[in-house]
Parts: structure tokens; sequence; C-alpha cells
């Protein structure tokens, strides 16, 4: 099978997370997307090459996206700039995994020397660098909150822009040659059999045993039910309880008595407020389009709910 220009497509960006497989599968749709002659442009990965955070990059980068044939990303953040940007007309791949995975896999990656040194460049705002007396519970706990608002910008994204593809980590991880196929059929890419067979080749995402000094870490789902003591992993299921339901890992987790209490008021607060009245716009305009999803309509109020819960305890 020959390969050929796919350029009159529409551009793609992906959104990940970090310590989340956004590197792999990143890597595998730079792949299947070079083949199909898109542009890659890796603009999160300039400016953290530099020393920056991608909420630095400028929204005029965003405001002037391709609308076709570039593929944008991987992108392990939401960027502030980007969300005052108009993505309608980019295809938007999310792949998102269990948080409390993902603060186990941060915790070996700061645990080698590796990482420590781009500590203050990493991809979202975790806290301050990893004590050597640290336990595993004591990090993950402190470092769920940065987790919480990423997973929240997240969510943001997807109620901005309903037909963003979801993938989780998860279900890729049981069957990556299947969800290449998915991704290849979805944006209905030509690409040929050989770039797929090294695409598939690249796509092995267990791993046995870990060795953070060289970078080798766990990557088998729901780790932290191995790593985690019981009472950290109910208090991080409370903690995650909305961003785990929203992204379908609800349903099958400890629930505590009473909900922890809301962080002390900040200055994310005034971008909370304002993510609520987006959410109240985004609510008034779907009730007013007739035979409208039922269940999207009761996605965002459910999300508005929230909001407006924590803006309440927040201001009291």
């Amino acid at each position: 099978m020959q390969e050929h220009d796919e350029t009159d497509r529409a551009s793609v960006a992906m959104f990940g997370m970090h310590r989340g497989g956004s590197s792999i599968t990143g890597r595998l749709l730079q792949l299947v997307l070079a083949a199909a002659g898109y542009r890659l442009v890796d603009e999160a990965r300039r400016y953290y090459e530099a020393g920056y955070s991608p909420d630095d990059i400028p929204h005029a980068f965003f405001s002037d996206l391709a609308p076709t044939g570039t593929f944008y990303g991987p992108f392990r953040s939401y960027p502030l700039t980007m969300r005052l940007a108009n993505l309608s007309a980019i295809t938007k791949i999310l792949i998102v995994r269990d948080p409390r995975d993902c603060l186990v896999s941060s915790y070996y990656a700061q645990r080698g020397p590796h990482d420590r040194s781009d500590l203050r460049r990493a991809t979202i705002r975790l806290p301050t660098q990893l004590d050597d007396e640290d336990s595993i519970d004591d990090f993950c706990i402190r470092a769920a909150d940065p987790v919480c608002r990423h997973l929240d910008a997240m969510r943001l994204l997807c109620l901005h822009y309903p037909e963003t593809l979801v993938y989780r980590y998860e279900d890729i991880f049981a069957d990556p040659c299947g969800w290449l196929s998915e991704i290849v059929d979805r944006l209905r890419l030509t690409v040929a059999d050989e770039t797929l067979d090294q695409a598939r080749l690249e796509a092995v995402f267990d791993t046995d045993g870990e060795d953070a000094g060289r970078h080798h870490r766990q990557g088998r789902p729901r780790d932290h039910h191995q790593k985690l003591s019981r009472q950290t992993a109910v208090y991080l299921a409370e903690v995650f309880a909305p961003q785990l339901t929203f992204f379908s890992y609800g349903g099958t987790f400890p629930r505590l008595a009473e909900s922890p209490r809301p962080a002390p008021a900040d200055a994310r607060t005034a971008a909370e407020c304002n993510d609520i009245a987006v959410l109240k716009r985004l609510v008034n305009d779907l009730q007013r389009e007739n035979g409208f999803r039922i269940e999207e309509i009761a996605a965002l109020r459910q999300s508005l709910t929230e909001r407006e819960s924590v803006a309440e305890l927040l201001a009291s």
C-alpha cells in the first residue's frame, strides 16, 4: 500500500497526563500521522526543553493553528493560553490514566537522578521536589491536588468540545494494536502496512519491575493497589471521585463517610469561577438545542453543581 498525502484532513491535537502514557501514545500518533503526510509540531516539547511551562506558550500560537494537515502535541496539560483559542476545527485526542497510578509512577520517576534536575520543568505543576524522607504515601497525598486540577482542566476540554476523542490508558494498554487500528480508521488515514507493523512493534507498555535509575517503571494499570496503603488508597479514591466518575473509572472505588476538606482559597479561585460561568453558558446553550443528547447535559449539570459547591465553600 502506498502512503499518500492526507493533509486535506483536519489537524490533530493530542492531550495527555504527566506519567500517563503520553510519551508512547504520542510517539505512536506521530509515527502514523507523519507517514500519512501530517506535519509534526511539538511546541510543548520545545518550551519544556527551554525550561518553560506549556502555559508560557503565547495565545497567538494557539490562535493561529493550521486547520488541516498538522499534528500538534503531545500536550501533557490543557495550557491556559490554549483555552482562549477556538479548537473546533481541530480533531482533539485525549489520553487519560487513573490519576493514582500517575502519582505512583511520578514518585518512582522522581526517585531517579534523571528526573530530579528536570522537576522544575515538569509539564504539570507538582509539589516541591521529592524529599528523601518522603514515603510513597506521603508524596501521593501531597501531589494529589495539582493532579486533581490537571484532570479538571481535561474535563473542561471535554465539556467545551464534546466531540473530543477520549481514550483511557488502561484500554490502550490492554489492546495497543486495536487502539492503533481505531485511530487509523477514525481519522481515515492511509498508512502503509510497513508503518503499521513498525508502530505495533513500538506499542509496548508493560514493564517488569522498577529501576528508577534506568527510567524503567511499572506500566501496568492499577499499580497503586500494590504500592499504597489502604488508608491512602481510600483517601485518594475520595479526592479523585468526580474525575474518576467523569472518565468512567467510578463505581468500584471505596468512599469515605466525609469528603476531605476543600483546599484553602488561593490564586486559582478566580479561574474556577470563570470555569463555572463557562459551564453555565454551555448548559443553557445545550438546553436550547432540541434533541441534544441528555447524557451530555446531565454530565454538564453534575460538573456545574460540583464547581458551584466548591466555590461556595471557598468563599465561606
